[in-house]
């Protein structure tokens, strides 16, 4: 814990005002959520204890510990099989990784050494308030690896549902609609889309190295090839505070955006996005991370953190397999002249 802590105050000594902003805003709700968590554990058992009837039904004193409120679930692990079954199924997890270990709804299992049964505990409980940033170290900024190959059409799934986005453009967006709307060929392999999304400031920083060589090998053109592939950025900013600044944080946006891409940067504010996160899951909101959809809106390749060359060019070839138009038309990356491409 101390380690921790004194990591977080480096890091906010290192940040700007937004930036430590953004970050204390996370670890305050966190510690909030666990304060009222043991509270309301703490009063539920006594009262348990005190009279051995809860809501006028008979609890014999065995039972008493296995009541679990707020920070425990006692909905049974076997019955989360429909949950598991909305995740993008072809999305690889670093080994070290504490995201391989959570369930839907943010839960990691952990079985009674006493009774043997199994309950779902919330994943800041079990590994701390600052398990992300040790999250983070383990997997050098990648909790979703880069995939190895370009995520078959037939077992490719759609991007989730995210609704009442704002563009910077002033426009609502739902999603997944919004990356289908030039697709009036309803064709998979009309186009493609670059989704890279953030949480925080260190993951926004990291997305460039996506970015940037997908845009400069295959959305400079003034052909064909530039309507093909898009880049659109999902900023998210949770919790209350944040969301009582949103003009401000706006307008910062649009300071610090090009104009021409006011229209393709989204943002969220305010909600906790607990499902969305699953199904992509993206569980470290200290990294950034990217997908990359077909025509019909399917994540065919995702990544994690920053790009090497190779990883980059990973993507671009992911693109040109999924569009491809892009092929003969695309421009050649300054990070490709001269070196081969990954397959």
């Amino acid at each position: 814990f101390i380690d921790s802590a004194k990591a977080t105050s480096r890091l906010l000594w290192s940040t700007t005002i937004q930036q430590k902003m953004s970050i204390l805003n996370s670890v305050a709700t966190r510690s909030i959520q666990r304060t009222v968590c043991q509270t309301n554990a703490r009063l539920f058992h006594q009262v348990a204890r005190n009279s051995g009837k809860i809501a006028g039904s008979y609890l014999p004193p065995t039972r008493h510990m296995q009541l679990q409120v707020s920070c425990f679930s006692t909905t049974p692990v076997d019955s989360l099989e429909e949950d598991f079954q909305k995740r993008i199924r072809d999305l690889e997890l670093h080994p070290k990784s504490i995201g391989k270990l959570i369930v839907p709804g943010d839960y990691v299992i952990k079985k009674d050494e006493k009774t043997g049964k199994e309950r779902k505990i919330m994943t800041d409980r079990a590994y701390g308030y600052f398990w992300m940033m040790k999250d983070l170290n383990e997997t050098e900024s990648k909790p979703i690896l880069t995939s190895k190959q370009t995520i078959p059409e037939e077992s490719a799934q759609e991007f989730p549902a995210l609704d009442n986005l704002i563009s910077l453009s002033g426009e609502t967006v739902n999603l997944p609609d919004f990356f289908t709307r030039n697709n009036r060929a309803k064709d998979s392999e009309a186009q493609c889309t670059l989704v890279a999304i953030s949480f925080k400031d260190h993951g926004f920083k990291l997305l460039p190295s996506w970015v940037d060589p997908f845009k400069e090998a295959l959305c400079q053109n003034d052909n064909s090839s530039g309507r093909r592939a898009e880049v659109v950025h999902l900023s998210i900013t949770e919790g209350w505070f944040l969301k009582i600044m949103r003009s401000v944080i706006i307008n910062g946006y649009k300071k610090n955006t090009p104009l021409e891409d006011h229209d393709t940067t989204l943002l969220s504010f305010g909600a906790t996005l607990q499902e969305f996160q699953d199904v992509l899951r993206m569980h470290n909101t200290m990294t950034g991370y990217i997908y990359l959809l077909d025509g019909f809106g399917r994540v065919r390749f995702a990544g994690s953190g920053g790009a090497s060359p190779d990883e980059a060019e990973s993507l671009i070839a992911a693109a040109k397999d999924i569009t491809p138009l892009l092929k003969n038309s695309a421009t050649p990356s300054k990070h490709s002249r001269g070196r081969k491409v990954l397959n």
